[in-house]
């Protein structure tokens, strides 16, 4: 017997105990439901329901209590106790299963847990019990989230905005709910969302969070913090300083037409004291910030990349300009690695560094963020005819075949003037799915971080963070819903203004020319 099979075994034992308790006390192999609803709180009658957790529970599980506590006095008026004493309880559980588990599970007993990615949850109605199964440490929040919306009718619009409908019963009905998200990593970087983290973790987002920090752990903390100081992009300047280091060692930099640039540089990739000053810079940031998950090592915002002649040579061989960058990053991650072999090195796949190297693949712990400042924004990059659309096209699927960690940059906003009109929307759900369907991982959607309502903000905010979870949600569906809660009496008028605008738009962009 080898060693992963005794593994196996092991973990295999400690399954059967786990399913004989998922049995006995959730009911997931037993077909018999009860009553046909389970009714969670009747306006003017006692509370007949109790909120329980363990007394391990995360911090994210006690405040998904409080806010499903909270919401359920809003809808019925009747308040739910915590850990109390009640004919019928509603139990918040985590699950921390792993693949792995679930393999052995279903090698030994046949029996398959219910899968759910990270933040994935389960609702599971049995008895005298309602259960809110989540995996990962936000799961049981998302699914309180998700039975407010579902069975009370509950909108969560924007952080001064939400329908909270009044109730004479809020019920859940007999069966199981079961729901993931489709990327692991959902941002839709706005203003609201990203300063209000309360309202951030009510659209089931969970990105990195550029504006406000680390996120608290009751929001179910940051699984995808870039650390060290170093963000998600453009950090050479910051890696190896041209002010530091130019006077004396001009060769560090980008050569552009035979002339070593100062400003606005690049750095030259291959020159090794270049990769030992990079490298050395982001072991001692990460030796400051160990906790973080990603660390970027990536271009400056501009062009100007080196045409030295063994920068040049690398490139033509690579049929792009990312050939120097990765096999660069490559080396940087390689370093890295043997301190910290968690870390994980970010580089950035964008303008002039978009087209994938044709020989060099990225190692392991190296993860491209592929931007797509140069598409066209009215239609969505599979059905445009504009030519980096199609080109972007080509340029996912090659680094997709790279990694499955991909990062996707979108650009959703107007950047040269954030209040102007930007009619996009029909573009966005059919991104997503294309993003979704080339293995993306993680989202970044950048909006326009400096205020609120800029072009229908709160309303790409809420559609991108709809989609993310789920691009198949019907689009009219959701379009209806957020203008009648969030315009009220004035959605019809907003609404004509929103649909004439992306007729226009539409037309004037059919042409490719345009």
């Amino acid at each position: 017997m080898n060693a992963n099979s005794g593994s196996c075994r092991r973990r295999a034992v400690i399954a059967f105990f786990v399913v004989v308790f998922l049995t006995l006390t959730f009911g997931f192999l037993d077909c018999a439901f009860g009553a046909a609803e389970f009714v969670i709180a009747e306006r003017g009658k006692p509370a007949a329901c109790t909120i329980v957790y363990g007394k391990d529970a995360a911090p994210a599980v006690r405040y998904a209590a409080e806010e499903l506590r909270d919401y359920v006095k809003k809808l019925t008026d009747v308040e739910l106790s915590i850990n109390g004493k009640a004919e019928y309880r509603i139990h918040l559980v985590n699950l921390l299963v792993d693949e792995e588990f679930r393999a052995c599970v279903r090698s030994l007993t046949g029996v398959s847990l219910s899968v759910v990615s990270p933040d994935g949850f389960n609702v599971v109605r049995k008895g005298d019990g309602l259960w809110i199964l989540g995996e990962g440490p936000r799961g049981c929040l998302y699914g309180v989230y998700d039975l407010l919306e579902r069975y009370g009718g509950v909108g969560f619009y924007s952080s001064w905005c939400e329908k909270v409908p009044r109730l004479e019963k809020l019920t859940a009905p007999r069966g199981v709910v079961v729901s993931s998200p489709a990327f692991a990593m959902r941002e839709p970087f706005w203003y609201d969302v990203n300063v209000h983290l309360e309202f951030g973790a009510k659209l089931r987002v969970n990105g990195h969070n550029h504006v406000s920090g680390e996120v608290p752990a009751k929001f179910g903390g940051d699984d995808f913090r870039f650390g060290g100081g170093l963000g998600s992009c453009h950090t050479f300047n910051r890696l190896c300083n041209p002010d530091i280091y130019f006077d004396a060692h001009p060769e560090y930099f980008s050569m552009v037409k035979g002339k070593r640039l100062k400003e606005r540089t690049q750095l030259c990739l291959t020159n090794p004291d270049v990769l030992d000053i990079v490298t050395s810079n982001v072991l001692e940031r990460i030796r400051m910030d160990p906790s973080a998950r990603f660390y970027g090592v990536s271009q400056n915002d501009w062009y100007n990349y080196c045409e030295c002649p063994a920068c040049k040579a690398i490139d033509d061989e690579e049929e792009s300009h990312a050939g120097t960058m990765v096999r660069f990053v490559n080396a940087v991650a390689e370093r890295v690695e043997k301190e910290f072999p968690d870390a994980v090195i970010e580089t950035l796949a964008y303008q002039y560094t978009r087209k994938p190297p044709k020989i060099t693949k990225l190692r392991h712990n190296v993860i491209p963020c592929l931007c797509t400042i140069e598409c066209d924004f009215a239609r969505s990059i599979p059905e445009s005819p504009y030519g980096e659309n199609q080109s972007f096209k080509s340029d996912i699927v090659g680094w997709s075949k790279q990694t499955d960690q991909l990062y996707i940059w979108d650009y959703v906003t107007q950047f040269n003037h954030y209040p102007q009109a930007f009619a996009n929307v029909y573009a966005l759900q059919g991104n997503i799915r294309f993003f979704r369907d080339n293995g993306t991982k993680m989202l970044f959607e950048q909006g326009a971080r400096e205020g609120y309502h800029a072009g229908f903000a709160e309303l790409k905010a809420w559609l991108l963070a709809k989609w993310m979870w789920n691009p198949e949600a019907d689009m009219k569906t959701l379009l209806d819903e957020f203008f009648d809660g969030y315009y009220g009496a004035g959605a019809p008028y907003v609404r004509e203004y929103f649909e004439e605008l992306h007729k226009r738009q539409l037309e004037v962009s059919a042409d490719p020319a345009h």
